[in-house]
């Protein structure tokens, strides 16, 4: 019997592996599914990943066709199909070592199939030919996995990246909007140990309610910073809600009046306002922020000065 060509042996297990790529997707996810401690679906919440695995499957079939030279790296479309793998794992919040499993199953289960096909021949290959289909189907698994983590790991670190940006922006806010109730506070309890209040009841019942409502607004600060400091814990999730426009924007001036009358500005509340469906508190924070840089960068220059919530 004429021994096979290298080429012949690998052409002859390309073939099979491309014909047979959706049956070892399938044995590949019924080998996961048996060392899952839990349901399949809490691990692959959606159908995409056994789209990839077959594609993935067949493009390792080609590969073993492949010149001596080409390396599966080279190939951007085979590359594209394993880092699409690592955005959708990501996305479905797997972690390193699963993403290891995996690759590690899917390599056991092809070095298995080339087993088979070598043992099934009527003229059995030449180990030299056994080895070098092994070595290919090694290279190419371990050259996908590499890429696939990678992109997992990129995706992960962006997540990251993009969480802290969120808090420090945050922060900043905060710590502005923090400022202007605690002046007004301090303003308030200088005020009460002036002599000349003690018997004036109307000025009194002004700074009381001033120290009122500059409470409550630090205290919404202090419940959103509370709410931000949980995203390491559980996704942010907004307090939704439908609300008058108007309204939170009467509210907002009327929380800096005192800082638009130090400074000559008049705030406006437009008509008719919106009714959205939003986060009240998160909306109340950014046009505090926008009023009060407004009010704070008002050209003192003109006439009249005036800060308009339209």
């Amino acid at each position: 019997m004429t021994p096979l060509t290298a080429d012949g042996f690998a052409g002859i297990v390309s073939e099979r592996m491309v014909a047979e790529a959706i049956g070892l997707s399938s044995q590949w996810f019924t080998r996961l599914k048996e060392l899952l401690p839990v349901a399949a679906n809490d691990v692959f919440p959606s159908e995409q990943i056994l789209d990839h695995i077959p594609l993935l499957i067949a493009d390792i079939g080609r590969y073993l066709q492949a010149p001596d030279d080409e390396e599966i790296a080279a190939n951007a479309a085979v590359i594209e199909k394993a880092r699409e793998l690592g955005v959708l794992r990501h996305a479905q919040q797997a972690s390193v070592h699963q993403l290891l499993r995996e690759y590690e199953i899917l390599g056991e289960i092809l070095e298995t199939f080339v087993a088979v096909e070598a043992n099934g021949l009527p003229v059995p290959p030449s180990a030299f030919e056994c080895v070098e289909v092994f070595r290919r189907v090694t290279r190419a698994t371990r050259t996908l996995m590499r890429t696939t983590i990678e992109t997992f790991i990129a995706e992960y670190t962006s997540t990251i990246q993009e969480r802290n940006d969120r808090l420090k922006t945050f922060n900043r806010m905060a710590s502005h909007e923090l400022r202007t109730p605690l002046g007004t506070l301090l303003f308030a309890a200088a005020a009460l140990e002036q002599p000349v209040l003690q018997g004036d009841t109307q000025r009194l019942a002004r700074v009381a309610e001033a120290i009122r409502s500059n409470t409550q607004q630090l205290a919404r600060l202090v419940e959103n910073l509370q709410r931000i400091a949980r995203l390491s814990e559980s996704p942010d999730v907004p307090n939704v809600q439908e609300i008058e426009v108007a309204a939170l924007a009467s509210e907002v001036a009327r929380q800096l009046q005192d800082m638009a009358a130090a400074r000559g500005v008049e705030i406006v509340v437009a008509e008719p306002l919106p009714t959205l469906v939003v986060d009240p508190a998160r909306l109340e924070l950014v046009l505090m922020n926008l009023v009060s840089n407004a009010i704070k960068y008002s050209d003192a220059q003109k006439p009249s000065q005036r800060v308009e919530i339209a």
